[in-house]
């Protein structure tokens, strides 16, 4: 199922790309619970050819690694573009390696997946 749910998502990515150079395609927004939009990952990343075939060597190659978010702390809040600068991971293979819709701030305890041949 897992297989199906990764190939599934390359196949909605390349039918993006592919239709995005015949039809100016506009992202769905979405609102949190304050009623902000929220911008989705397809209008915050450009995805590539690359970084697509690069999160799949990652998972097939198992060179990946979890992250534990941790405790909650008002002076010290997780969020995806704080683990890629931390981790010196670029920003979009993150959120895809990790099939993420919304960037949202992340939750104590939540287990992320970062690849091992970073930092």
């Amino acid at each position: 199922m897992k297989h199906f749910k990764v190939s599934n998502a390359i196949l909605m990515i390349l039918l993006t790309v592919v239709l995005s150079s015949f039809v100016e395609i506009t992202p769905i927004k979405n609102n949190d619970k304050a009623g902000n939009a929220v911008l989705s990952t397809f209008s915050i990343c450009k995805f590539t050819f690359e970084m697509i075939a690069e999160v799949h060597r990652l998972k097939r190659c198992n060179e990946i690694k979890e992250f534990v978010i941790p405790d909650y702390n008002p002076n010290d809040i997780w969020s995806w573009w704080r683990v890629a600068e931390t981790h010196e991971v670029n920003f979009c293979l993150l959120l895809l390696l990790n099939d993420v819709a919304n960037a949202n701030d992340l939750k104590a305890g939540q287990i992320i997946l970062l690849p091992t041949n970073y930092k």
